[in-house]
């Protein structure tokens, strides 16, 4: 089963994110940026798998897609820090200060602005401190 939530607070908009995510119980983790009626942006921790991934296949006007849409590092801990950078166009993936880092273009729609959270098979704790730029 799969908990997901709009948030209302928080829209993913041009800024920074400093984002905590603790696993728990749950088997998968995620944050969907950028999104929208059929576009998305996701950072996933899979429990499972032990994989940390940015799945870009949803996220608009496909970009380079010659060596795939999803970017996977592994990953087997149950705790992740994620700074992340958003523009227009760019999303930038800082994993645990550097450990890793993605880069991606997304294209999405003007009005693909929500962010969303999710949990599956489980519950998970997420903090994000978000900082808008103008």
């Amino acid at each position: 089963m799969s908990s997901r939530e709009r948030l209302k607070i928080i829209y993913s908009e041009v800024g920074e994110y400093r984002i905590s995510i603790n696993v728990g119980t749950a088997e998968r983790v995620g944050i969907a940026f950028r999104v929208g009626d059929d576009e998305e942006t996701v950072c996933l921790l899979d429990q499972v798998a032990k994989y940390f991934s940015l799945d870009r296949t949803r996220s608009g006007i496909p970009v380079a897609t010659d060596f795939g849409t999803v970017r996977k590092m592994t990953y087997q801990q149950s705790v992740i820090q994620l700074t992340v950078f958003l523009d227009q166009s760019l999303i930038e993936v800082f994993v645990n200060d550097g450990e890793a880092v993605f880069s991606s273009r997304i294209f999405p729609k003007e009005d693909s602005r929500y962010l969303e959270v999710f949990a599956e098979n489980g519950t998970a704790q997420i903090e994000i401190t978000q900082w808008c730029y103008a």
